[in-house]
C-alpha cells in the first residue's frame, strides 16, 4: 500500500463510545465500518480533485485519480482503520507506479548510458497532493466521521423504539446513552 502519510485517532469521545458498545459488538462493528467507509469515500474524492495534471501523450492525469483508492478494515477485536492510498500494484485493477515522484518529487535527471547518455531529462518538483489532502481534511473528516455514527446510532434507537439523546454541535457529543421507550 506505501508510506503513511497520516492517522487519525478517535479518542475521548466517551458518550458517543458508550452508546456504540451498548449495542453490542457486531452492531458496533458494522457501524463503525459503514461511517469509516463513507467518510474514506469522501477522502478519496479530494485526493482525486488535488491529484495532479500531469501533461503526457498518454492521459496520466485520469490514470493517476483512477488509482486512488480507499479501503476499510474491520475485523473483530480490532479497531476499525481507513485508508486513501495509490494503488500500485498493476494487478489489482488501475494503477499508477510513478505517483510517488508527484508525491515526493525528484532530483535533476540525466540519461546514463545509450544514444542518449548525459542528457538531462529533468526533474518532478514534489506536488504533495496526498499529504496536503490529509492535513486540509482531517479535522472535517473526524467530524464527519462522527456525526454518520450519531445518524446511525439514532437511526436504530429510533427503530428500536428507543430515545437516544445527543447534546451539542454534531462533533461534541455529551450524552450517548440508551434511554428506554416507557
Amino acid at each position: 500500500m506505501g508510506r503513511a502519510i497520516g492517522s487519525i485517532t478517535l479518542e475521548g469521545d466517551k458518550e458517543l463510545m458508550k452508546a456504540l458498545q451498548s449495542l453490542g459488538s457486531k452492531l458496533e462493528r458494522k457501524f463503525r465500518r459503514t461511517a469509516a467507509s463513507q467518510t474514506m469515500r469522501v477522502l478519496r474524492t479530494k485526493a482525486r480533485d488535488n491529484a495532479p495534471n500531469i501533461r503526457s501523450k498518454s492521459d496520466k492525469s485520469k490514470q493517476l485519480r483512477g488509482a486512488i483508492q480507499s479501503k476499510v478494515n474491520a475485523k473483530a477485536g480490532r479497531p476499525v482503520e481507513g485508508h486513501v492510498f495509490v494503488n500500485y500494484n498493476a494487478s489489482k485493477g488501475k494503477s499508477a507506479r510513478w505517483a510517488h515522484f508527484f508525491e515526493g518529487g525528484t532530483k535533476r535527471r540525466t540519461v546514463k548510458s545509450g544514444p542518449y547518455a548525459g542528457r538531462d531529462v529533468g526533474r518532478i518538483t514534489a506536488y504533495k497532493f496526498m499529504t496536503r489532502t490529509f492535513e486540509q481534511n482531517r479535522r472535517s473528516a473526524v467530524n464527519f466521521f462522527q456525526r454518520l455514527l450519531r445518524q446511525q446510532i439514532e437511526a436504530h434507537a429510533k427503530y428500536q423504539g428507543a430515545k437516544v439523546k445527543f447534546t451539542g454541535k454534531g462533533t461534541d457529543f455529551r450524552a450517548g446513552t440508551f434511554v428506554e421507550k416507557g
